[in-house]
């Protein structure tokens, strides 16, 4: 995705040739694109705080209890496929 946002466009070729920073400038520049960057990383930051959150709660472990076995019988028995006949 780098190169292709890199790349120096031009409507009559559909060729991706050369490499400028004109694409950069322009998003950073835009106060639309900019908003839509801060809601994005305020999204990914706002998940990221609330799982942390909920992980530190189970003391950190991700795995939740209840999908856990409790015993090797019990484990060995978890992954044996049903048998339907």
């Amino acid at each position: 995705m780098a190169p292709v946002s890199l790349a120096n466009f031009e409507p009559t070729s559909p060729d991706l040739s050369g490499l400028t920073f004109e694409n950069c400038l322009r998003f950073l520049g835009e106060p639309f694109y900019l908003t839509i960057l801060g809601r994005t990383l305020l999204v990914a930051l706002s998940c990221t705080a609330g799982w942390m959150v909920l992980l530190a709660d189970k003391g950190g472990s991700s795995t939740p209890r209840s999908c856990m076995p409790t015993s090797s019988a019990s484990r060995s028995a978890s992954f044996t496929p049903a048998r339907r006949w």
